[in-house]
């Protein structure tokens, strides 16, 4: 699927090795982080069936710095909409956002299975 694409992988591997020049480590931080990431969403998730908009804020903008840092670009802008429209939007479409970010990142661990030749 991303063999030939990879300017539509879910992680922008030039910006990540460019800040962190090892792909073995990269690997077993993307590894790391499909262990993570469903914590994370739950957390989100939470915050908008029970929280506040500043939580809710809160949970988006901390997804937000984990994606960037891991140059998950399209994650991050996701979760950047998310922050800054959270007073706009009613608590189904805040879940779909959610869902959105989900799918995107769902998207890593085959990225990962089909890209280990990069990763020796």
């Amino acid at each position: 699927m991303y063999l030939n694409n990879l300017d539509i992988a879910p992680v922008d591997l030039k910006d990540f090795f460019d800040r962190f020049p090892c792909m073995v480590s990269i690997k077993k931080l993307l590894d790391g982080f499909v262990l993570e990431y469903p914590g994370l969403l739950q957390e989100l998730r939470d915050s908008i069936e029970k929280g506040t908009v500043q939580e809710i804020k809160d949970s988006a903008h901390k997804l937000k710095g984990v994606l960037i840092n891991l140059s998950i670009i399209r994650g991050y802008y996701l979760a950047l909409d998310l922050e800054k429209n959270s007073e706009e939007l009613n608590k189904k479409e805040a879940l779909a956002k959610v869902d959105e970010i989900k799918e995107e990142l769902d998207k890593i661990d085959g990225f990962l299975e089909e890209q280990h030749e990069l990763f020796r």
